[in-house]
């Protein structure tokens, strides 16, 4: 019964994140046909996926290369998008305890120490991970780059950038009489969830 609860628990907690989930953006991807193509329009990474969300059948997004003046999205009604050089692409997937989210119009402070920019939304989420100091990542639209930060805690931008911020889960089961808890889940779905939160999101603890 433990089991049962503990896997109806988690689809809620996806449930109550909302939206929907997407893969990272992949370099020298982004050939699809024209029967897939559903729209285009001249916008920023962020704002391609949130299109895409708006747009009944679709299920990936394409990017025209970096080194375009200004950058075309391409929403596509497939998630299979096969290579094409210099371009990038991201299609729906399943939301997973782990993931990016993602924070439209908000900025993180200070640069992380070393290499802080970068071309790619991918490899700056990457680096990310590697380094202690990092608390997410700001892209820039004064400089069209991704760039590592320190800081943990968003910000109003007034140059509409956009931020990520890695938000890993965790689940700790604790006895009915003890734990601290979350009321909102508990209500919802079981009244032994405790969800202790650290400085980057959620731990996984299964206890």
């Amino acid at each position: 019964m433990r089991s049962l609860h503990l896997v109806l628990g988690l689809g809620f907690i996806g449930l109550i994140l909302g939206g929907r989930c997407y893969t990272d953006y992949k370099y020298d991807t982004g050939m699809f046909t024209d029967s897939e193509r559903l729209d285009q329009r001249l916008l920023s990474l962020g704002n391609c996926q949130e299109w895409c969300d708006e747009t009944p059948r679709c299920k990936g997004v394409v990017l025209s290369p970096v080194d375009w003046a200004v950058r075309e999205c391409y929403l596509v009604a497939t998630t299979h998008i096969t290579a094409r050089s210099g371009w990038e692409s991201s299609s729906l997937t399943n939301c997973g305890l782990d993931y990016w989210s993602k924070n439209a119009g908000k900025y993180l402070s200070g640069y992380s120490a070393g290499t802080a920019k970068y071309d790619s939304l991918l490899k700056a989420q990457s680096e990310c991970l590697k380094r202690s100091d990092c608390g997410g990542i700001t892209y820039e639209t004064s400089s069209r780059k991704f760039t590592l930060r320190t800081g943990i805690d968003l910000k109003d931008s007034s140059s509409s950038e956009i931020s990520w911020i890695y938000n890993r889960f965790v689940l700790k089961i604790a006895p009915r009489s003890g734990g601290i808890r979350d009321k909102r889940i508990s209500r919802l779905f079981w009244p032994n969830f405790a969800i202790p939160r650290n400085l980057t999101g959620y731990t996984l603890n299964y206890t």
